[in-house]
């Protein structure tokens, strides 16, 4: 990063670009930077990692750099993609550089970014829109837009079209990128199927991961309690859509109320702002999600719950889907109903089970919704540390005011 914090004259010139105040990102590994008839030139060379003398450098910056990060992060290290070194692969975007790409899905890829000027990180999703998918790309730029801020809603804060307009000419296809906050390291999808072990009804989570877990669940509830109360309904909640922003790699001697994690509902590409929807079969959400009613008959936010619900079981109970295609496994359902149900009468009312059960009721009347699920007594702890952290922050705002 370049910072000028003298106004004065002579300005300062990065490549091609003179500015007499602010700060700018070093993007690429070679710049020349200007100071009024001074020229200089930072390249950031790249460490061999080979043998010998350069190699056993290498090894011990690195130890020293990893270090560094864990004392500095307490663990939660950044991801490769956010160090400040530059790489071939980085490119400019408008006010952004993009950098490594973080992931794929249906409709897009994932890539980090940087602002340019504040440094501020961001992910970039990268859409090709054409002339038979324009509708549903603007559909989810409209909808991201509108959708209120929020600690567990991903934020769009930017939209970059490859031929500088909103309005799409055709005929050939164009590129668009989203710029959403915060950056998602991984998805939760990844997270679950990495675990090396997960629980089941007769074996459940230590209760470390355990307590992490429902950090986890209480903060995805609140982000679907956020968009519910504005009128939005998701139609698309699964492992994938859901971002890892921070965890903690390990949890070692921390005490339950020091685990510190975010995680970020994103892709709001089927999201509607609508009280009720009608059905509109194979075009709309993920199978194994899918909530009884939703190919059949009016829906609500319901969906929503119980496609939680269907996530809530892979971190409570086993990685595995608890089925494929819910409409057509009416009797798996209740088996697997009536294990958690049996459990609850062993565990009592304040286990995650009977939430789940809550969750995943056949009739979406009788369903529980997001606000009354985070009212839950198996969120009685983690509420207690909210409330301790934010009591925490506010009297260091009173003691440095």
């Amino acid at each position: 990063m370049l910072v000028v914090e003298n106004p004065r004259r002579p300005s300062v010139v990065l490549g091609d670009e003179a500015f007499d105040s602010g700060s700018r990102v070093l993007a690429k590994r070679r710049c020349r930077i200007g100071l009024g008839n001074l020229a200089y030139v930072f390249e950031y060379v790249v460490r061999t990692d080979g043998g010998g003398e350069a190699g056993e450098r290498e090894r011990l910056f690195q130890e020293r750099l990893g270090r560094f990060l864990r004392e500095t992060f307490r663990g939660d290290t950044p991801p490769r993609e956010l160090l400040a070194s530059p790489a071939e692969a980085d490119h400019p975007l408008c006010d952004w550089l993009i950098r490594g790409t973080v992931g794929k899905g249906a409709f897009g890829t994932v890539t980090a970014a940087r602002h340019r000027v504040n440094g501020k990180i961001a992910a970039a999703k990268m859409v090709v829109r054409t002339q038979r998918n324009v509708g549903e790309c603007m559909k989810e730029i409209d909808v991201s837009r509108s959708v209120p801020e929020h600690p567990n809603v991903a934020t769009l804060i930017d939209t970059i079209y490859e031929r500088g307009d909103r309005l799409y000419n055709g005929p050939r296809p164009e590129r668009v990128w989203l710029i959403f906050t915060p950056f998602v390291r991984d998805s939760l999808h990844s997270y679950i199927q990495s675990s090396p072990s997960t629980s089941s009804l007769s074996a459940p989570l230590p209760p470390k991961l355990l307590h992490l877990r429902l950090i986890i669940f209480y903060q995805l509830l609140s982000g679907l309690a956020h968009l519910h109360t504005h009128g939005f309904i998701h139609r698309d909640i699964k492992p994938a859509n859901l971002g890892i922003v921070s965890l903690p790699s390990v949890m070692g001697s921390l005490a339950p109320s020091a685990v510190k994690a975010k995680v970020v509902i994103l892709d709001f590409g089927h999201t509607i702002r609508s009280p009720r929807a009608l059905p509109q079969p194979g075009t709309v959400g993920t199978i194994p999600y899918l909530a009884p009613e939703m190919e059949h008959e009016e829906y609500g936010t319901g969906v929503d719950m119980w496609a939680l619900g269907v996530v809530g079981w892979q971190l409570f109970v086993q990685k595995g889907l608890p089925w494929r295609r819910v409409p057509e496994e009416e009797a798996v359902w209740r088996r697997r109903v009536a294990a958690m149900t049996e459990r609850v009468g062993e565990e009592g009312q304040d286990a995650i089970y009977a939430l789940l059960v809550k969750m995943l009721e056949w009739d979406e009347a009788q369903r529980i919704s997001a606000d009354d699920a985070l009212k839950h007594p198996c969120f009685n702890q983690v509420r207690d540390d909210v409330s301790s952290r934010a009591e925490g922050r506010k009297r260091g705002r009173r003691e440095s005011g």
